[in-house]
């Protein structure tokens, strides 16, 4: 379109230059758009509506009961023998296989008054519906079975539901919840999360057992914080048990710390008027530790608290004696009973 026979630049551009070829410009074509959305309507013929007619609504299909199957107690776990001929079903609708032989053998109620069961699953099977979730029925059931819940990752507040909800179907807790039983492992092992928790749970079941495993991680826990939410539930023996265990303790600590170090034999430069400045040190050093009022005092506080003592002290014979009253101490605390 340009007539100019060789390069030039914008600012060399003449009116010749930027001519339009009339022929260019009635070569271009000029089209109607259509306004959008123009499209083919469908026939009716081939609508729903003209299939079933304009007030007959679309077939629904027969719904079938949604529910889900425990996957530890399903139909093809064998428990101690004996073949699953019973579902429970849940209240969020988990349904678990089990035999009624072996339940009604263990449980003084029918288990909670569900065998004999009245309805029936979809396979057949004789079927009750049980008010408890599936968490708190799986771990129930676990412990009917003497079985470790730990694969399910129960949570504390959860093993401690299941086991106020034990005695609901017929079983003894004092049965279930003892040393050696699956149930009394997964209590005993998460109580250094919570041990009031625990402590408290185990001391409504009166089981002594899992209160004694307990009591030693209650000694951290300062008395004054105890609510009286918590001393309710502990009741009066058991709290009455946890507060002579701290008490029973910082006792001790004191009759051990009250003995001063015995004095070494009097030599030249340290005599026994010198000696007496140990001992006031040591018994300055006992009111110390006891005024922490601490019933966990940690036997590496006694021992250290002394070193640093017997750091500042120039007489070889005084340093002795002070390590090794110390180290008398040190035993003696730390064999102390640690539990209610």
């Amino acid at each position: 379109m340009f007539t100019s026979p060789h390069p030039v630049t914008f600012d060399q551009l003449t009116e010749e230059d930027v001519a339009f070829d009339e022929n260019f410009l009635n070569s271009v074509a000029y089209w109607d758009v259509e306004p959008a959305g123009c499209l083919p309507t469908p026939s009716p013929e081939g609508s729903p509506q003209a299939q079933f007619g304009h007030s007959q609504a679309f077939p629904t299909l027969p719904t079938a009961p949604v529910y889900s199957v425990s996957t530890a107690f399903t139909k093809d776990a064998y428990y101690g023998g004996a073949v699953p001929d019973t579902v429970i079903a849940s209240a969020d609708h988990v349904h678990f296989y089990v035999s009624r032989t072996l339940l009604a053998r263990i449980s003084t109620n029918g288990f909670g008054g569900l065998l004999p069961a009245l309805e029936h699953s979809l396979d057949g099977l004789p079927l009750s519906r049980t008010s408890d979730t599936a968490e708190i029925l799986n771990l129930i059931l676990h412990a009917a079975h003497d079985m470790c819940p730990d694969r399910f990752t129960p949570s504390l507040p959860t093993l401690v539901a299941a086991l106020d909800r034990v005695p609901a179907y017929g079983l003894s807790p004092a049965h279930y919840a003892v040393r050696g039983r699956a149930f009394y492992n997964a209590l005993v092992t998460r109580a250094p999360l919570a041990p009031l928790t625990v402590y408290a749970a185990a001391a409504r079941r009166e089981l002594d057992e899992i209160a004694v495993a307990v009591s030693p991680h209650l000694l951290s826990m300062q008395l004054s914080r105890i609510t009286d939410e918590d001393a309710e539930a502990m009741g009066p023996v058991y709290l009455k048990r946890f507060f002579l265990l701290h008490q029973r303790r910082i006792d001790a600590l004191k009759d051990i710390l009250a003995q001063a170090p015995y004095p070494h034999t009097e030599l030249p430069d340290c005599n026994f008027a010198e000696q007496r400045k140990i001992v006031r040190a040591w018994q300055l050093t006992a009111a110390y530790l006891v005024s922490e009022s601490r019933p966990d005092l940690p036997a590496s506080t006694i021992e250290s608290t002394v070193n640093a003592l017997a750091a500042g002290v120039p007489c070889d014979g005084c340093r002795e004696v002070l390590q090794k009253r110390s180290r008398k101490a040190v035993v003696e605390w730390t064999m102390l009973q640690r539990t209610i």
